[in-house]
């Protein structure tokens, strides 16, 4: 993400530590005459490094000074955010980065949040500060372009979040006892959509490709060559053949080895969270 300026005004964030406040000389000059800020240059001490888990987040402080640097580095306190993505990972284009700390914490929130009893992708049973909190964070770890390692998609993951809505080439009752799935191979892909639980579900398979293999950063182009499809009845004991076919376009924005977040190109544009539910 390159950060712009929006006026002259100083932008405030209110650190645990005190208040600091964010200058135009925080913001080094590029050659292009852009200003560009990084999660680095914010007074982020209290964040911990030695553990990425849920337990990080149970102290109020800790998680006000992570909510503190994402709100300052994404676009609130004054701060307006343009996404731009660097040519080749080297050319002129550079973006701000979230530290491995900063990253870690983040996806260990999202992940706290995301598999919290009750709360449903749709947005059912979701407070208010609990949509605010995964938006933010949502937003800071797709936009962090953060490195790919391919190995950590396969596995089975269910969906656990959506920022837009699931594209369905048939309309799923959102029911509390209805889930949905994605299952990634080396070179396959399988999404499953429950319509009365797993008893009543519809699964569509496909070849999965990337659109460039040397590219290992995100976001990750995607390519989904659907090319069959079946109602599953009884948890599978019976599938009735299904026509379906067609292209799916997605990027891959984050991938860790329990939490991936993608964005659906050419369909809804939705972002989709999901976690990994076996490997």
């Amino acid at each position: 993400m390159v950060l712009q300026m929006c006026s002259n005004t100083a932008a405030s964030v209110c650190m645990p530590s005190g208040r600091r406040q964010l200058q135009l000389a925080d913001f080094p000059q590029s050659s292009t005459g852009n200003r560009r800020a990084r999660l680095s240059a914010l007074p982020c001490r209290a964040m911990p490094r030695e553990s990425s888990s849920v337990e990080t987040f149970r102290s109020p402080f800790r998680r006000a000074a992570l909510h503190a640097a994402l709100a300052a580095a994404f676009g609130f306190g004054g701060l307006c955010v343009r996404s731009v993505r660097a040519e080749g990972r080297s050319g002129a284009a550079q973006t701000s980065r979230l530290s491995i700390e900063q990253r870690d914490a983040a996806a260990a929130e999202l992940y706290g949040l995301c598999t919290k009893e009750g709360l449903r992708p749709s947005g059912s049973g979701w407070t208010k500060s609990e949509k605010a909190q995964a938006e933010t964070l949502v937003d800071a770890l797709s936009n962090a372009n953060l490195p790919w390692r391919r190995s950590d998609l396969v596995g089975t993951w269910k969906v656990a979040y959506l920022q837009g809505d699931l594209d369905r080439r048939i309309p799923f009752p959102d029911l509390p006892f209805n889930e949905s799935y994605q299952v990634f191979g080396e070179s396959s892909v399988v999404n499953i959509g429950e319509i009365l639980g797993p008893s009543l579900a519809v699964r569509v398979s496909g070849v999965l490709a990337e659109e460039d293999p040397q590219d290992l950063v995100s976001p990750k182009r995607f390519r989904a060559n659907i090319n069959s499809g079946t109602l599953d009845i009884g948890q599978g004991s019976l599938q009735v053949p299904l026509p379906i076919t067609g292209l799916g376009i997605f990027d891959g924005v984050y991938l860790d080895d329990r939490l991936r977040i993608g964005l659906n190109l050419n369909g809804t544009g939705a972002r989709v969270v999901q976690v990994k539910i076996a490997p």
